[in-house]
């Protein structure tokens, strides 16, 4: 999983990421959806790397960095983490639920900035061993 090159961001386009952004807006505390100082350099950002094959570390430090970048007035965390976590949707359904859970928090985390790359690395070294195994995890 994080070694193979895939095209990790081709099935969500600038739009969607803007749509997130949205609902997040129109669900929690009824915010401004509008665009932040850094929405121009993060769709730009994007957009570059829609067609682009990459290692998983690579679009979610694309996401990492479209965060950073401020897009939108009001939750650029939450939106990127989210993103992130559609990304590895079809991996969390190999794995066991309390499994897929821990990855989903760790991707968003890293994305987010809470966590460092190594958490989320050590956590799906010990995914990819359990399932090559065979064992449960």
């Amino acid at each position: 999983m994080l070694t193979t090159l895939e095209k990790w961001v081709e099935t969500t386009p600038w739009a969607m990421v803007v749509a997130v952004n949205q609902s997040m807006c129109e669900g929690k505390e009824n915010a401004p959806h509008r665009p932040g100082k850094g929405f121009e350099a993060a769709r730009q950002l994007w957009e570059s790397a829609v067609p682009r094959p990459m290692k998983l570390r690579e679009a979610l430090d694309l996401c990492r960095e479209c965060h950073a970048l401020a897009p939108f007035d009001f939750f650029n965390g939450n939106t990127m983490a989210a993103i992130s976590r559609k990304m590895v949707e079809s991996f969390l359904q190999r794995l066991p639920s309390l499994q897929a859970q821990m990855l989903r928090n760790a991707v968003g985390n890293y994305v987010a900035g809470v966590s460092k790359y190594r958490e989320l690395e050590e956590l799906c070294a010990y995914l990819n061993g359990a399932l090559t195994s065979g064992k449960p995890v």
